[in-house]
This record gives structure tokens, sequence and C-alpha cells, in this order.
């Protein structure tokens, strides 16, 4: 077996549309499993408002020397703290621990950090799997009609279709010294 070897590297801007692409690709290919999507997902508008957002930072991985996949992450140095905004691994390499060896890199990443949070909708398996017992991350809050919290990372847009964001998982891993 091959020893893979992670890196991140910031996306630069003449790459920011494919970035956006392979993000689209990824969350597609999973949203297949569970809705009739015809339009790539998360929408490309949706995509560049969170990575024009302040404070925001995205990266290729890149798995010996390869694209293999994506993060963008929101970092807030006031309290130490950082949201995974986007996380994806190409649809063609998931399930050979790439994405467990991209997330470590993403913690070395940022070693200042404190604490991480994240959410995913309540129907996606492999993530709830992945960030829950590969990754250390905890579920601290069921988001759903009968509670949803002021917080305004959370809030939909008016007229926004939710496709499952209706109803999510925040999760939360607390950084031990």
């Amino acid at each position: 077996m091959t020893k893979k070897t992670i890196a991140l590297i910031p996306v630069s801007p003449a790459d920011r549309s494919a970035f956006v692409a392979a993000i689209q690709e990824a969350f597609s290919a999973a949203l297949k499993n569970h809705f009739p999507i015809t339009e790539p997902f998360p929408p490309e508008k949706e995509i560049n408002h969170t990575l024009n957002t302040a404070g925001t930072e995205a990266y290729y991985a890149l798995c010996n020397a390869e694209k293999c996949g994506g993060a963008v992450v929101q970092y807030d140095a006031t309290c130490k703290r950082a949201f995974l905004e986007l996380f994806f691994i190409s649809p063609k390499l998931q399930g050979e621990g790439i994405g467990q060896l991209v997330w470590q890199t993403l913690e070395k990443h940022y070693p200042q950090a404190k604490a991480w949070e994240l959410v995913t909708p309540y129907f996606e398996k492999r993530n709830i799997h992945f960030y829950l017992n590969k990754c250390g991350f905890k579920i601290v809050e069921f988001v759903n009609k009968h509670h949803f919290p002021l917080n305004p990372r959370y809030q939909l847009s008016e007229g926004e279709n939710p496709l499952g964001r209706d109803e999510f998982f925040r999760f939360e891993k607390v950084i031990k010294p």
C-alpha cells in the first residue's frame, strides 16, 4: 500500500471556477442519492457567497500531488474557533481514507484553533459517520423546525430551497491541549 502524502494549497483566483465545480460535483453526487436534483448543488452563487465572506480561506487538498478534494474554512481568531464551511473529497476517491488524512492536515494547518464546528444534513449518513467516528467530532445540536437557533450562520435566505438544510446536525470538536 502506497503511503499517501496530503498537502493543502490555497485556491487561486484563476482556479476558483474549477474549485466551485469540484465542490458541486462532490455535493451533487451525494445528494442524488436522496433528491431528484437536476441542477448543480450547492448553487454557484451560494458557494461564492461563502468564499467571499471575510476571514474565509479555501484550499485544494492534494493527495500525492494530485487534487483530491478541498475545504473552505472560516477562522475566528478572537474565540480561536474554526468553522468548516465546506469539505469534500472527489467522489471517485471516497472510501479510501483520504478524507481522514485531509482532515488531520486541516487540523495541523490551524494549530491555534481550540474548537472546530460544522453542520451536515440529517440524511448524510456517510458524513455523520465520518465526522463522528473518524474525526472525533460530537453532535451538539439537531436543528429542525422545532429547534432553530438564532445564530445567523444557520439561517436560510428567503425563498431558499433547503434540500435537507432545514434539518441538520451541528458538530463540534474541542481540541485538547
